[in-house]
């Protein structure tokens, strides 16, 4: 009577085991990333959201700003001396800083602008795309679409943000 394992059995679990755990590393990889990147995308559309309801609740110019392109940090600033421009120092407060945790991301804003702000009244002064840098992985959302008066997610497709 037999009790217990050959050692080639053993080699054949711990291989087969290992193969597994490969493909299983490979996969959460790609998993992590693409949840990285869709939680960036709604960080920063939280954000702006967030900047848009208090220029309507608090009648004063809120925005984004951000200092490279393409970022990795972004402000949420207000205009404290009433000029109109979130970027001027003294002038605009921060409200918070955010880090984004997965790709950077690009501003593709009309003409070439390191901001998106919005007027008293909530509508955007500047238009145009916010993308993840990292098109390697496609989650669902890596994209932004600012116009005048929305704010949309979606995913990028080369050349434009296809809003959902």
């Amino acid at each position: 009577m037999r009790n217990g394992f050959t050692l080639i059995e053993l080699m054949v679990v711990i291989a087969i085991v290992a193969i597994l755990l490969g493909m299983g590393i490979a996969s959460y990889n790609n998993w992590k990333k693409k949840y990285d990147i869709e939680n960036d995308t709604k960080r920063i559309f939280s954000a702006l959201t967030e900047a848009r309801i208090k220029t309507f609740s608090e009648k004063r110019v809120y925005g984004i700003t951000w200092s490279e392109n393409p970022f990795k940090r972004f402000e949420l600033r207000y205009d404290t001396d009433n000029d109109g421009d979130i970027t001027d120092n003294p002038g605009s407060e921060k409200i918070s800083e955010i880090t984004l945790k997965g790709s950077s991301f690009i501003g593709s804003i009309g003409g070439f602008k390191k901001y998106v702000k919005f007027s008293k009244e909530g509508i955007a002064k500047n238009l145009g795309n916010i993308r993840a840098s990292n098109l390697d992985i496609i989650p669902e959302y890596n994209c932004i679409n600012i116009s005048r008066t929305r704010i949309k997610m979606g995913q990028w497709n080369g050349s434009d943000c296809e809003v959902r």
